[in-house]
């Protein structure tokens, strides 16, 4: 699918056969211009937890178990799509966290 802003229309058609479809509405979620922050809550440091916290901060596990020790603590800030999938990497995990503001997605 090919995401054009500004609520224009968006669509998708197949190579082969030509079939397609076209649409003017978009999740509010591609909308939304908010900043979220992303706080861990866990102070749980086991290797499958600093390998998720690592990936999401973009660090190392030193890093990471620094962090993990300080919660709460953000690790990340940002915009909704990026919040929405750093969200189901730790629920996934059972990693304690919050999002704030009020996270509706």
């Amino acid at each position: 699918m090919h995401r054009i802003s500004d609520s224009r229309p968006v669509g998708m058609e197949c190579p082969n056969c030509g079939w397609g479809w076209a649409t003017t509405y978009n999740e509010p979620i591609f909308e939304d211009d908010a900043e979220y922050r992303v706080i861990l809550e866990s102070k749980d440091s086991s290797l499958a937890k600093l390998k998720i916290v690592s990936s999401i901060v973009n660090g190392n596990y030193l890093q990471a178990k620094k962090i993990i020790e300080s919660a709460p603590a953000e690790i990340f800030r940002g915009e909704a799509l990026k919040v929405r999938e750093i969200r189901e990497k730790l629920e996934q995990n059972n990693v304690a966290f919050r999002i704030e503001p009020e996270f509706p997605y």
